[in-house]
């Protein structure tokens, strides 16, 4: 095997180290963008919960005022 032979060969290897370098480098970003938006989806069940039960405790309170639910 002569210089170019092994020159190419070195070549191949380091594109395809780059090439693979590349590929973690995506699923790293993709695995970050997964995380940011189930990070903002929590937030919002959060949110909704929050929103939740002070519409229960509104609804509580109504009903403890109404006549009939304080004969039960």
């Amino acid at each position: 095997m002569d210089y170019e032979d092994y020159y190419y060969e070195s070549r191949s290897r380091y594109y395809d180290a780059c090439s693979e370098v590349n590929n973690y480098e995506n699923r790293a970003n993709e695995l970050r963008s997964q995380r940011q938006r189930k990070i903002i989806y929590i937030n919002q069940l959060k949110s909704d919960l929050k929103r939740h039960q002070k519409v229960l405790s509104e609804l509580n309170a109504a009903l403890k005022k109404t006549p009939y639910f304080k004969m039960i």
